[in-house]
C-alpha cells in the first residue's frame, strides 16, 4: 500500500483544483469585462466622430439656409421687381387703370333667356354669362 494517498491529501488536492479553477474563471471573467468596456470605448469613440460630423454638416447647412434666405429677400425686393421690369422687360407705368369687378354671387339668367342670346350674350361652361360681342 506504499501509492495510497491518504484522504485529507486528496481533499488537499481538490480544494486546490477549486481555487485554481475560480482563480481562472475570475481571471476569464475580467479579461471579458475589459473587452467589452474597450468596446464600448471604441463605439463611443466612433459616435462622437459622427456627431462631430454631423454638427459639421449642419453648421454647412445653416449657413447656405442664411445665404439663401437672404438672396430670396433680395430678389424679391420691389425696388429690384420694379428696376428689372423697367429697364431689363421696357415696361412702362400705365396712364389708366381699370379695375373689373365680379360678383361674388351668381345671379340666375332671367327667363326671357332669347333676348340674351340675340344681343351677343350666352351662358358659358361654368355658369356665368358672357359677352360674346364686346363691340355690339
Amino acid at each position: 500500500m506504499g501509492s495510497s494517498v491518504s484522504s485529507e491529501e486528496r481533499r488537499t488536492r481538490w480544494d486546490l483544483r477549486k481555487v485554481k479553477l475560480g482563480v481562472a474563471a475570475l481571471v476569464f471573467l475580467y479579461a471579458a469585462l475589459l473587452l467589452g468596456l474597450g468596446g464600448l470605448r471604441l463605439y463611443a469613440i466612433h459616435l462622437e466622430f459622427q456627431l462631430v460630423s454631423l454638427e459639421r454638416e449642419i453648421d454647412l447647412l445653416s449657413r447656405e439656409d442664411l445665404k439663401l434666405a437672404n438672396e430670396l429677400v433680395y430678389l424679391m425686393s420691389p425696388d429690384r421687381i420694379h428696376r428689372y421690369a423697367c429697364e431689363k422687360l421696357k415696361m412702362a407705368h400705365a396712364n389708366s387703370l381699370y379695375v373689373v369687378v365680379v360678383p361674388s354671387i351668381m345671379q340666375p339668367l332671367p327667363k326671357d333667356e332669347t333676348s340674351i342670346l340675340a344681343k351677343g350674350e350666352g351662358k358659358s361652361a361654368s355658369g356665368f354669362t358672357a359677352m360674346a360681342n364686346a363691340e355690339d
